[in-house]
């Protein structure tokens, strides 16, 4: 079976741009419709803009019909300039890989000179993909103000910074078949004496998450968020 593709194939700016362009329709509109209104064609680069909208929570994909997302109008009714960053954070963590990177260096300088390195190793990213990943990572990162002097990654405090979007639609192309594997491969510390751990095995899924602190359930529940999502679909197609 077909991997996940568990990164998103498009920047977080063209992919508001995307979610734009669907508002602008009334918050709902055919694929086409949106392909349009950015005077751009339907085709293989347009479906990844899509794919990557709905990873980072910015809208749903179901039936050819795309509609905005909570995190979404959080971003574009807010109030101020720390509603709007933390509504963009929301958006940037979203994808599973995306938020297990940042638990890895929060607080810690990001390796940028051989991070695409690093997600083909340890995070499974075809080496034709990595290094738009991991630009896509670091211009959302800036995006979101979570990139600090010296390419640290920024602690954020609030619980409430690191909430998760909506769910993305489960008719979402490249998410229907199997779990990605080892997408939290980098979760890896040894157990202390008042840590637990978590294993995920499974088709293509081998990854066990090291729980140290409240923060780390975060990525629990996203890695149970793509199980759910698998056996729904099998429930379906039978």
């Amino acid at each position: 079976m077909p991997k996940i593709v568990d990164y998103p194939r498009a920047s977080l700016l063209n992919s508001i741009e995307l979610a734009d362009a669907v508002s602008s329709l009334g918050g709902s509109s055919t694929a086409l419709m949106a392909a349009e209104r950015l005077n751009r064609k339907e085709g293989g680069a347009f479906t990844a803009l899509i794919s990557a909208a709905t990873k980072y929570g910015l809208i749903s994909s179901k039936g050819g019909r795309l509609a905005v997302q909570q995190v979404y109008r959080d971003y574009k009714l807010a109030y101020n300039d720390v509603e709007k960053r933390n509504a963009l954070r929301a958006a940037l963590l979203s994808p599973p890989m995306f938020l297990a990177i940042y638990k890895r260096f929060e607080g810690k300088p990001l390796p940028v000179e051989h991070f695409g390195k690093l997600l083909i190793r340890e995070f499974d990213v075809p080496q034709d993909q990595a290094s738009k990943v991991s630009a896509y990572f670091l211009e959302g990162a800036d995006q979101a103000g979570i990139i600090e002097a010296g390419n640290v990654l920024a602690t954020m405090t609030s619980s409430s910074d690191l909430a998760e979007p909506e769910s993305s639609s489960a008719d979402d192309d490249e998410s229907q078949v199997a779990v990605s594997p080892n997408p939290v491969a980098a979760k890896v510390e040894p157990l202390g004496p008042t840590d637990y751990a978590i294993t995920f095995k499974g088709p293509g899924l081998n990854s066990t998450i090291v729980v140290a602190e409240e923060e780390d359930l975060l990525i629990v529940e996203a890695m149970l968020k793509k199980v759910k999502k698998v056996l729904v679909q099998r429930l379906d197609e039978q």
